[in-house]
């Protein structure tokens, strides 16, 4: 199962976990996790993304209440949700080349100093990875349009 998921994880353009939180233990420790006060300082609508929650001034005072009494971890737990939080980094992908007549690019660089931080909740490692995966994908895709558009500007420019 673990050479599977390292499988996976390499084939996420480069990123990766860089702090990994298992709610379970955090919510058994005396003090949180630097890595999960971490998480606590994200925006509120940030947070209820990451958790798959909705986006109603309730859930942000709920959150943000819980933030404050250093308890959101018992909050999580109280809700069912005693996976794992992971903070991720994605490296940023430049310079695309493309073969002709193929829309994807076959080969880029990678900037591992330049990262996208993202965080993602998930009730298994499994899924953590497959979750790790498909943002990094996204990403990839992302970086991708924007390459293609920044070069058609270029050439714009250019037969100006």
């Amino acid at each position: 199962m673990n050479k599977y998921l390292y499988k996976k994880i390499e084939q996420a353009h480069s990123a990766y976990f860089e702090n990994l939180i298992f709610i379970a233990n955090e919510v058994c420790r005396e003090n949180q996790s630097e890595a999960f006060e971490e998480f606590t300082e994200l925006e509120t609508a940030e947070i209820a993304k990451v958790l798959g929650w909705n986006s109603e001034k309730t859930t942000y005072d709920l959150i943000e209440g819980e933030i404050k009494d250093e308890a959101l971890a018992g909050l999580l737990l109280r809700y069912d949700m005693t996976g794992f939080l992971a903070e991720c980094r994605m490296p940023e992908c430049a310079d695309f080349k493309y073969n002709k007549g193929i829309e994807r690019p076959s080969s880029w660089s990678v900037h591992h100093g330049i990262c996208r931080v993202f965080w993602i909740y998930a009730e298994s490692i499994g899924e953590l990875v497959e979750k790790l995966e498909e943002k990094a994908e996204d990403l990839f895709l992302e970086a991708v349009l924007k390459s293609k558009s920044e070069k058609q500007e270029q050439n714009a420019k250019e037969k100006k």
